[in-house]
């Protein structure tokens, strides 16, 4: 049987985090584990946006343990790690990485 297409997308913008004044409340979609599906999804030469990657400079604080925040220190680590991916953070307003496919 012939595998389902996949479609592939030139670009991905993700901007799903709720605001940090609302400590209490998690993160919409865990920025860290949506990078697979993207990964699949996102052809090689392909970007990903990625909005709210300072995260209202909370990632600098290393008390700060909330799950949107560790979220966002994870995929960090990902995008800046893996040999897949050039990335940059572009550090205007509240940071938003750039990040190309190889």
């Amino acid at each position: 049987m012939d595998k389902p297409l996949i479609p592939e997308f030139l670009m991905n913008y993700i901007d799903s985090l709720v605001p940090p004044r609302l400590p209490e409340m998690q993160a919409m979609e865990d920025y860290a584990e949506s990078l697979p599906v993207i990964a699949e999804k996102l052809r090689p030469g392909g970007v990903l946006i990625v909005d709210n990657m300072l995260w209202h400079g909370r990632i600098f604080d290393g008390e700060d343990k909330i799950t949107a925040t560790e979220s966002i220190r994870k995929l960090t680590g990902l995008l800046t790690r893996s040999p897949d991916w050039i990335a940059s953070l572009v550090p205007v307003r509240d940071g938003v990485m750039l990040a190309y496919k190889v």
